[in-house]
């Protein structure tokens, strides 16, 4: 086939999601914050055995969402919530878990759209785990319509299980119609509706260039503490501007660049002033297409929220927006 390609469906079918919990999932190392109890963490690596290693930190993040009207972007704040919970273990060992959603009683035509992604480094061996509900509707209409649909057709939901070890890349994506939705807040119970599903995953194999990074977290937090230690000599610098890393998920590579960074100095979001913020703008591409994803993640030179986004955007549709603050407040 000569030419690039306009749009794969199979390659991007995770990215939106991927992208809405990574921008908030950046922070290289890991913040104060609130910390669940110990009955908590029991409970939880009980009911998501991938989760190896012990949380060190956690914050939470408020969701607005933009709805596009003609010409005129109309939101609403506070349409859902997300957690961030940061690990970490010996000689480096690390991991990112996002779990983001919005509340069907809060967000607009009641929609129900929420995803989970938890990434861990051990030693030469990453491992992702990702639970998302798919959404594949280009309007509005269409996510009303979905929404109506699924009483009584179903919902279908998709997990995928990757590994990166030895240069090569297996990822196993499940996919299930399961007879009712759930909402973000029963993640652990639809991980127990999984495991009693025998469908057989589709099953993806990839050998790895040297320069491939496991994980969009992981390149993510790269780019980001490079952007920050260069600006922590000089703030007005350029950073890390034009930095460009492969990374791999689902057994695909992506490219991500860093196409814009600026110094702002103290901001204003969610009704908290940060000092020594910085602007950064991504953008992913894939080799052979030509679409392209973008999304802004603002984060701060300082203790202590040190190079932990405190606000970012990401525009997933034409006519939906999604905006995240730092609100440690959040209730999930």
């Amino acid at each position: 086939m000569n030419g690039p390609m306009t749009s794969q469906p199979a390659a991007r079918a995770f990215l939106p999601f991927l992208l809405s919990t990574s921008i908030v999932a950046a922070g290289s190392v890991a913040p104060w914050g609130p910390v669940a109890s110990p009955a908590t963490e029991t409970q939880a690596a009980a009911a998501r055995p991938w989760m190896t290693l012990p949380r060190v930190a956690e914050h939470r993040y408020r969701i607005n969402g933009k709805i596009r009207l003609l010409l005129f972007w109309v939101g609403r704040d506070n349409v859902g919530t997300a957690r961030m919970g940061w690990y970490r273990g010996p000689d480096g060992d690390r991991g990112y878990e996002f779990l983001i959603g919005s509340d069907p009683a809060r967000a607009p035509r009641k929609i129900n759209r929420w995803g989970y992604v938890y990434e861990e480094h051990r030693g030469a061996v990453a491992t992702t785990v990702g639970v998302m509900k798919q959404s594949n509707e280009a309007t509005l209409e269409e996510a009303r319509k979905n929404v109506e649909s699924a009483a009584t057709e179903g919902v279908a939901f998709s997990r995928i299980r990757e590994q990166v070890t030895g240069g090569e890349s297996v990822s196993e994506v499940t996919t299930a119609r399961l007879k009712r939705d759930y909402s973000y807040q029963e993640f652990d119970l639809l991980i127990s509706e999984f495991a009693t599903v025998t469908r057989a995953p589709q099953v993806k194999r990839a050998r790895l260039d040297a320069d491939v990074t496991p994980g969009l977290l992981s390149t993510i937090a790269a780019v980001i503490h490079e952007d920050a230690e260069t600006r922590r000599k000089t703030p007005t610098s350029r950073g890390a501007l034009g930095r460009v890393a492969r990374y791999v998920y689902n057994a695909q590579v992506y490219t991500l660049t860093l196409a814009s960074s600026q110094f702002l100095g103290t901001q204003e979001y969610g009704g908290r002033k940060y000092p020594s913020t910085v602007q950064n703008e991504f953008e992913i591409t894939m080799k052979g297409f030509t679409w392209k994803e973008k999304f802004t993640v603002v984060y701060t030179l300082d203790d202590p929220t040190a190079e932990v986004p405190v606000f970012a955007v990401y525009q997933p549709r034409w006519w939906f927006k999604v905006e995240l603050l730092l609100d440690d407040s959040q209730v999930m």
